[in-house]
């Protein structure tokens, strides 16, 4: 629609900024927001939004007011709402999965938005090339009336814990943090970053493609979309069978080569049935880069933070989108279009190369089903939910020769401590009675201390377990302290 409105190749590609911008923005405080509140009603807020800029956008095209810059900031609009939403509709999918089925779930909330992010612009197109774009919204206002009827439906999920609600801040905080703190995940992100950076070049420019190498109308523009939407449903169907037959990072590091070969031939392709064909095998290997990282980085986040590590992943999937699109639409205006994909498709290759060679691999189900808080000494002290920051001492016994053993226990379980919320963590050593050993770490407040013992699974328990043995008293002789000065 944007090179009917704009000959400006940044402007079109600045369409696809202005719908992944919003997700790089609004990602994480979406996160929290769906963490910690009733997931139907932020879904019926954000939903009635979209409908209204779809009613918008209805009446411009309608009246034949549309122009580049409205609908550049409706569709920045529209991107808002959807970036406030998408974290609670994919922790809304795991939270209604069955137990037993949790990975089969991760794989679909991993699949279903990949997927539609390529099926979507396909059926737009096809939409518009055939009965215009009056008709697409009216469809899409349509649309967004059945998903509130829908959300109407569902009975609301009741907040779990006694704790009050994390504070917006805190909450984004304690999100990056557990991020910080898992490898697995770090590893998965900065693979879809490098991917998305660069791949994105496709989809930002493939209308200049269709307008200005095929001489395609709309028509052939939708047929094009088409193709990338045929490539990611047959990756969909496929994809369970090669997470179980191949490793996901070789899955992740074959998708990204055979995607930038065929970014860098498209350019040079007069023939559209060719370049469709081609266009089927980017969709595929589109999907399967962004849900095997996806997948990894879900199936190993904890209950209690799982609509934050989604939002994040999204975030860093848009942000690199809306990054790419200006950077490439302005290297497009500067050299030709054929070198532009040229360039993008050598940064792909060289972005996934550097991203690191550790392994990725999904988590199970110990990695994140909660368990419950043990009890501890009770506190003689009254103390008030925010009062801290609090100090937690944890007094070891360890003889020499099992040194190593306990400081390779330790060192995990620091990173647990980390992960679900501790701001320092250190192991000390009596320098009077060798085989003293003290474990320290400090949490922000009270609130804080509690809401750390309520987040841990079922595989932090075993680290700890572990940890246990070499207690002075594995019954109770953690102290816990809280600042008064």
């Amino acid at each position: 629609m944007m090179t009917e409105l704009s000959s400006s190749k940044l402007m079109v590609s600045l369409v696809q900024t202005a719908m992944a911008l919003p997700c790089f923005l609004l990602g994480l405080p979406s996160g929290v927001l769906a963490d910690l509140f009733d997931k139907k009603r932020l879904l019926f807020i954000t939903q009635l939004g979209s409908l209204s800029v779809c009613v918008l956008l209805l009446i411009f095209a309608f009246l034949d007011y549309l122009s580049a810059w409205p609908l550049l900031i409706l569709t920045f609009a529209l991107g808002s709402f959807n970036a406030l939403s998408m974290a609670a509709w994919l922790s809304s999918t795991i939270q209604l999965a069955p137990t037993g089925q949790l990975s089969a779930a991760f794989a679909l909330n991993s699949i279903s938005p990949n997927v539609g992010r390529v099926i979507g612009p396909a059926l737009a197109g096809l939409c518009i090339a055939f009965f215009g774009v009056t008709t697409l919204f009216a469809s899409v206002s349509i649309s967004f009336l059945l998903v509130l009827l829908l959300i109407s439906s569902l009975k609301p999920v009741k907040r779990e814990g006694f704790l009050p609600p994390e504070r917006l801040w805190t909450g984004m905080m304690n999100g990056l943090r557990y991020i910080r703190h898992t490898q697995q995940q770090r590893v998965a992100l900065r693979y879809v970053f490098m991917f998305d950076l660069s791949g994105c070049a496709l989809w930002a420019l493939l209308p200049l493609i269709a307008k200005n190498q095929l001489n395609l109308d709309a028509n052939g523009y939708g047929l094009l979309l088409g193709s990338l939407g045929i490539g990611a449903i047959i990756s969909a169907t496929q994809l369970p069978n090669l997470l179980n037959r191949v490793s996901i990072r070789k899955l992740v590091v074959s998708s990204s080569v055979i995607y930038a070969g065929v970014m860098m031939c498209i350019p040079f392709i007069q023939n559209t049935l060719v370049v469709c064909c081609m266009l089927v095998v980017a969709g595929a290997c589109w999907v399967g880069v962004n849900t095997s990282a996806g997948t990894v980085i879900q199936s190993t986040a904890a209950a209690w933070v799982r609509a934050r590590v989604a939002s994040i992943q999204l975030l860093v999937i848009m942000g690199a989108m809306a990054l790419g699109a200006i950077i490439w639409g302005l290297v497009a205006d500067h050299i030709a279009l054929n070198y532009t994909f040229v360039v993008a498709g050598l940064c792909l290759i060289s972005g996934v190369s550097v991203s690191g060679k550790q392994p990725l691999k999904m988590g199970s189900e110990a990695d994140f089903s909660s368990v419950k808080a043990p009890e501890f000494q009770p506190i003689l002290l009254e103390i008030g939910m925010d009062e801290g920051p609090v100090a937690v001492e944890i007094d070891y016994l360890v003889s020499p020769s099992g040194k190593q053993e306990f400081l390779k226990i330790a060192h995990n379980v620091g990173t647990i401590r980390r992960r679900n919320g501790a701001l320092k963590w250190r192991v000390y050593r009596d320098l009077s009675q060798p085989d003293h050993y003290a474990e320290r770490f400090i949490v922000r407040s009270w609130s804080e201390y509690l809401r750390q013992r309520e987040r841990a699974t079922q595989a932090d328990k075993l680290d700890a377990l572990k940890l246990k043995q070499y207690q002075f008293n594995p019954q109770g002789d953690t102290q816990r302290f809280v600042a008064v000065l």
